[in-house]
């Protein structure tokens, strides 16, 4: 946690906490961004274990509605300004569902993962 507080600092970590919840959480920001950035990586990312690569920056900002220099510095807005409003988030049965298969669609069949029953 040291280290991404020393580079990014503790604002950095309060900004992405607040960005994530005005989103509707970390689940609702991964599936916005599926499949560039892991729940794991966010949480990691909100703890400050670890630090976002400039790779994971930039559609972390997007899903999040800011911009890379909002996120890292908080100095292209008013850093006390509400996180925009995404309207409602609520997910029906029926669409839960469709995003489960459409997950199993995308994830490989064990028999052909190398090395998978050994």
């Amino acid at each position: 946690m040291r280290r991404v507080r020393e580079k990014l600092g503790p604002a950095f970590l309060e900004r992405l906490r607040r960005l994530v919840d005005g989103r509707g959480g970390a689940s609702e920001v991964v599936y916005a961004a599926y499949p560039t950035i892991a729940l794991v990586s966010l949480y990691a990312w909100m703890r400050g274990a670890k630090e976002p690569s400039l790779a994971k920056l930039g559609p972390l900002a997007d899903v999040l509605g800011v911009s890379i220099d909002y996120l890292i510095r908080g100095s292209d807005a008013d850093d006390t300004a509400p996180p925009p409003s995404h309207g409602d988030l609520s997910v029906g049965e029926d669409e839960i569902r469709a995003i489960l298969v459409a997950i199993r669609e995308r994830l490989p069949h064990p028999a052909r993962i190398v090395g998978a029953g050994k």
